[in-house]
């Protein structure tokens, strides 16, 4: 038994943060391939080749302005989140449900007839007609 005090099971663990590292790669890619997509393959050659002050360029010049504004917000909150620390529990939060409704089975959770009825709720308005 003195030889299990010396093993440190979460040493398997410190390859996740390659994970983490190729998470970010990824998403990167998929923003750089979006940005080949819409700007260099859809809209940049139709204002490069047509101008600027065509009726059709000033939607393209439209579409380019709103999508950078979106690619910097999604940039800048992508960064936000991986770089910031998510913060914690505070000390002295405490559930709003209390030990005896947990320990007696009543939850604030839908019971298995309400969420039925819900489901069928919602797929009677996705497949309600419109007028």
């Amino acid at each position: 038994m003195d030889f299990c005090r010396h093993v440190n099971p979460f040493r398997i663990c410190t390859g996740l943060k390659i994970i983490g590292y190729f998470m970010i790669i990824l998403v990167a890619g998929i923003i750089s391939m979006s940005y080949i997509a819409v700007i260099v393959i859809a809209w940049g050659p139709q204002i490069y080749h047509e101008g600027i002050f065509s009726s059709s360029s000033l939607l393209a010049a439209l579409i380019v302005v709103v999508f950078h504004i979106l690619l910097v917000l999604l940039i800048w909150s992508y960064t936000m989140v991986v770089y910031r620390d998510p913060g914690s529990v505070p000390v002295n939060w405490s559930s709003n449900m209390s030990e005896e409704s947990v320990e007696t089975g009543n939850s604030t959770t839908l019971s298995h007839n309400d969420a039925l009825k819900l489901a069928i709720l919602l797929l009677y308005l996705i497949m309600m007609p419109l007028e």
